[in-house]
C-alpha cells in the first residue's frame, strides 16, 4: 500500500510521457475502486473522471483504460440516485473491447462477473449462467489460474444459481469446489461460502453435513472479527433450523428468539425476511410439540395464506412453505380434510416448476403429507403412492425419525 501511494506520487509529478501517464492511472484506479466497494458512488465518479482528465493528453493504454471504464460501469450499475443500466453497459462493453485486445483474462472475467452480480434480480436464471461460465473460463484462463482471488466467490454464487434452478446435488458439488478454492487461495474458509454451502445441504436433507458447515462458519466468524449484521442473523438461522432436525429444541428455539428479535427491530412488520424466519419457526414449534407455538404459528400462516393480495406476490417458495407448514399443523390436529387441502394447493403450485423442487425434502415432505389425508379419508389409491412418497422423504433425510413416526397411517 506504501509503494501504490509512493508510485502514484512519482506518476503523477511526471506526467510527461505515455508510459507514466499509464502507470499513473494503474495505481490510482485502485483508489476508485476502493471507493466503489464502500458505495460512496459520487466520490467514485468524481475521482475516475478527475483522473481520465488528467492523462487524457497521452495514450495511457488498454489495460489501465479497461480498468477506469470498468470502474464507470460498476459506479453507473450501483444503487443509488444517478443508477443508470443502460450507461453501465455501455461502459462494461468498452472495457470489454479494451481488455480483448490485450487480451487480460482477469478483467474479461470481471466484467462477466459485474454484469451478473449487479443485474441478477433482473436477468433470468439461464442468462445468470450464462454470464458466470463466461466469466469462470475467463478467470481461468487468467495468470493465477484457479488461484485467481474471484473464483471461489464465483463458484459460490454459481452454486447459488444452480440451487434456485433446483440441481442441488451440482451445487453442492460446486460449493464444496468454492470452499476448496477458498482456502487454497487464502489459506483459510469463506464465513459466506459456507452458510450457502449449508443452505444448499438444509435443502438436500443432509442436516449432519450442514451442522458440520456452520460449525466451520462458526469458527471463521470468530477467526476473523466479523462484525454481526445481517448475514451472521442469516447464518443463525440457518443453524437454529439444523438444530431443530437434529432435536436440539431448546438451542434452537434461543436462536430462532434471537433471530426475530433482531429482524423484527431492523424490518418492517410486514417484511418478506420475517415472514421466512416465522415458517421456520413454525416447523420448530411442530417439531418440538409446542402446543402454544403451534397454535400461534397456525394463526399467523392462516392470516396470511388469506391475505390473497399479499401471498399472490410472495416467492413461490415461501408460498409452498407456508402452504405446507400449515398442512402439517392440522395433520398434527388429526383435521385431515384441511391438512389435505393445504397441502394440495402447495402442490398445485410446486407442479409447475417440479423440476426445482425435487432434490429438496420439502419437496418429498409435501407429497408425502399430500398423499396421507387422501389414503386416510378413503382414497386406497394413495395408499401405494404414500408408502413410495415416504420412502423417498426417508431416504433424503440424514435424521429421519421424526418424519418416519410424524407420517403414520392410522390403524
Amino acid at each position: 500500500q506504501n509503494y501504490n501511494a509512493i508510485a502514484k506520487t512519482y506518476y503523477k509529478n511526471n506526467l510527461n510521457s505515455k508510459s507514466n501517464a499509464s502507470a499513473y492511472l494503474y495505481y490510482s484506479v485502485r483508489d476508485v475502486q476502493n471507493l466503489v466497494i464502500e458505495k460512496k458512488y459520487q466520490q467514485a465518479l468524481d475521482l475516475n473522471n478527475a483522473l481520465l482528465n488528467e492523462v487524457k493528453g497521452f495514450d495511457a493504454g488498454d489495460e489501465p483504460m479497461s480498468l477506469a471504464l470498468l470502474n464507470m460501469g460498476r459506479i453507473y450499475s450501483g444503487q443509488w440516485d444517478r443508477r443508470d443500466k443502460e450507461k453501465a453497459l455501455d461502459y462494461f462493453t468498452q472495457a470489454e473491447i479494451l481488455a480483448k485486445r490485450i487480451p487480460n483474462y482477469d478483467i474479461l472475467g470481471q466484467i462477466n462477473y459485474y454484469q451478473y452480480s449487479y443485474y441478477k434480480k433482473e436477468i433470468s436464471s439461464q442468462e445468470a449462467m450464462q454470464r458466470l461460465n463466461e466469466a469462470e473460463a475467463n478467470f481461468k484462463k487468467s495468470k493465477n489460474g484457479e488461484l485467481n482471488q474471484n473464483l471461489s466467490t464465483l463458484l459460490s454464487d454459481k452454486a447459488t444459481v444452480l440451487s434456485e434452478q433446483g440441481r442441488l446435488v451440482e451445487a453442492d458439488i460446486m460449493h464444496s469446489e468454492s470452499v476448496r478454492l477458498h482456502r487454497l487461495k487464502f489459506g483459510l474458509d469463506s464465513f459466506s461460502t459456507l452458510v450457502n454451502k449449508a443452505e444448499n445441504e438444509l435443502s438436500m436433507g443432509k442436516f449432519d453435513k450442514a451442522f458440520e458447515s456452520l460449525k466451520k462458519a462458526e469458527e471463521n466468524f470468530i477467526q476473523q472479527k466479523l462484525s454481526k449484521n445481517i448475514n451472521y442473523y442469516g447464518f443463525l438461522l440457518y443453524k437454529a433450523a439444523v438444530l431443530r432436525e437434529l432435536q436440539d429444541f431448546d438451542t434452537a428455539g434461543i436462536l430462532y428468539q434471537e433471530v426475530y428479535d433482531f429482524m423484527h427491530n431492523l424490518l418492517p412488520a410486514n417484511h418478506r425476511i420475517l415472514k421466512v424466519v416465522k415458517n421456520f419457526r413454525a416447523d420448530y414449534y411442530l417439531k418440538a410439540n409446542d402446543s402454544e407455538g403451534i397454535d400461534k404459528s397456525q394463526a399467523f400462516l392462516q392470516q396470511l395464506i388469506s391475505d390473497k393480495d399479499t401471498f399472490a406476490v410472495q416467492k413461490e417458495l415461501l408460498k409452498i412453505t407456508s402452504l405446507i407448514n400449515l398442512a402439517n399443523i392440522y395433520l398434527y390436529k388429526e383435521q385431515y380434510e384441511q391438512a389435505r387441502n393445504y397441502y394440495q394447493q402447495a402442490n398445485e403450485i410446486a407442479s409447475v416448476h417440479s423440476e426445482k423442487y425435487q432434490q429438496m425434502w420439502l419437496y418429498w415432505q409435501m407429497k408425502t403429507g399430500l398423499s396421507l389425508p387422501q389414503a386416510t379419508l378413503g382414497d386406497l389409491s394413495a395408499v401405494e403412492k404414500f408408502n413410495f412418497n415416504k420412502s423417498k422423504l426417508l431416504e433424503m433425510v440424514s435424521h429421519d425419525q421424526w418424519y418416519n413416526d410424524f407420517f403414520q397411517l392410522p390403524h
